[in-house]
């Protein structure tokens, strides 16, 4: 499945917006192609995963593992 290309947005900075678009992005990873995984989704979740909050931080890693599986 191909994915449109959007405008860049910012993140949002509330924590729970932010895991919870971890959680949705990993379970898009299997039905994207492969170089929108790279190009659009690894770069957001690597950006997550340096997140203050520890929730963040967990789903983000946990959304770049299934990227990488």
């Amino acid at each position: 499945m191909r994915c449109p290309r959007a405008a860049p947005l910012p993140l949002p900075q509330v924590p729970n917006v932010k895991f919870n678009v971890a959680k949705i992005l990993e379970k898009l990873v299997p039905l994207l192609e492969r170089p929108v995984v790279e190009q659009s989704v690894k770069p957001v979740l690597s950006e997550l995963c340096e997140d203050t909050d520890m929730d963040v931080r967990f789903y983000a890693r946990q959304a770049l593992y299934r990227c990488d599986c």
